[in-house]
């Protein structure tokens, strides 16, 4: 711990014991709680962190303050949008070994999270033949084993999906079996997404309207597959929350749950 020892802003710190510590911000927080009272006090958490979930819950019951904020940053906002459209169901890449086509969208799990994405058994499963769409702005190192790699202009996530839709929709390339008999108004969805060419997307994109029906394509075609999301729509908050229920409505529409 360090404790600051000159003006706020000056950067003048010392080093302090763990227990000076803690009797320093229990103090201040005490004093803050008679002057202000204990509402003055809250936790903004920027991810989903299960210490501050319960601890650090347990400790504003404590204290006396309902103020617990998420900055709607992490995985919160697609979890969200993925229980609205998709229910509790399971869509992300946990067999590996039995999935035919990998969507990596927004992910960089080769140098983030990587006990969560196993780029080991990604490349293991590339070389016995899994497919990879790679969807984010930079080329990375398991981009580059990509089947198909899409160098989306960020925030562009929704349109990029619509346009799929679109593809897999008018192409009948759908799972009529799954739709017919679990998916609430496709008919609707069907309508809707006409107007969503690939030719309209790929100026918002960036990208080559010809390079998003091979993607769109290659993941109706290639089933069992699985998209794995990452933080990049949901952190830049543009059409984050419709972009996670479009992606989500590709998964359905291919029968990609489960």
């Amino acid at each position: 711990p360090m404790k600051r020892t000159g003006e706020k802003g000056e950067g003048k710190f010392e080093r302090c014991t763990w227990d000076e510590a803690i009797e320093i911000t229990a103090t201040k927080l005490k004093e803050l709680k008679e002057q202000y009272g204990p509402e003055s006090y809250g936790v903004l958490s920027p991810q989903a962190y299960q210490v501050l979930w319960t601890l650090g819950r347990r400790f504003l019951n404590v204290h006396g303050s309902p103020n617990y904020m998420h900055s709607a940053i992490c995985a919160l906002q697609r979890a969200a949008s993925k229980r609205i459209v998709l229910g509790a169901a399971q869509c992300d890449p946990g067999q590996i070994n039995k999935t035919k086509l990998l969507v990596v969208w927004g992910a960089n799990t080769e140098n983030s999270a990587i006990n969560q994405g196993d780029p080991n058994k990604r490349v293991k499963a590339i070389e016995n033949g899994l497919k990879v769409i790679d969807i984010r702005p930079m080329l990375e190192g398991l981009g580059s084993k990509a089947d198909v790699w899409l160098p989306i202009r960020p925030g562009t996530d929704c349109a990029l999906a619509l346009a799929c839709l679109n593809v897999i929709i008018g192409e009948d390339l759908y799972d009529h079996e799954f739709t017919d008999n679990w998916c609430n108004g496709f008919d609707k969805l069907a309508e809707h997404v006409v107007q969503y060419t690939p030719e309209w997307a790929a100026p918002i994109t960036w990208l080559d309207a010809e390079q998003i029906r091979q993607a769109a394509r290659l993941y109706a075609m290639n089933t069992p597959g699985c998209i794995q999301w990452g933080c990049t729509w949901d952190q830049i908050g543009r059409a984050s929350t419709t972009g996670s229920h479009a992606i989500a409505l590709m998964r359905a529409v291919c029968g990609n749950l489960d």
